[in-house]
């Protein structure tokens, strides 16, 4: 079962930050219900950390999760495809 809590703790895990800390404009159901990709489940989703925004990036390959930082910082945005 895939789901955006899952989907979003992946990318949790490349930046360091904790689901605890997110703030986001999905509910608790849109989080936890079950996702058909080809459906474009991943629609208008926006969250918050101390340390980065993450959003949905679309490209004909597919959509997932992305993240830019907050502040000034000497990394690059995550906007590549698996």
């Amino acid at each position: 079962m895939k789901t955006m809590r899952i989907e979003i703790t992946k990318v949790l895990q490349e930046t360091g930050d904790k689901f605890e800390d997110l703030q986001t404009t999905l509910t608790e159901e849109e989080i936890d219900r079950e996702l058909d990709i080809w459906e474009k489940e991943l629609i208008t989703f926006y969250g918050w950390s101390p340390n980065y925004v993450y959003f949905v990036v679309f490209s004909d390959r597919g959509q997932r999760i992305s993240y830019v930082p907050r502040n000034p910082t000497d990394i690059e945005p995550s906007c590549v495809f698996d």
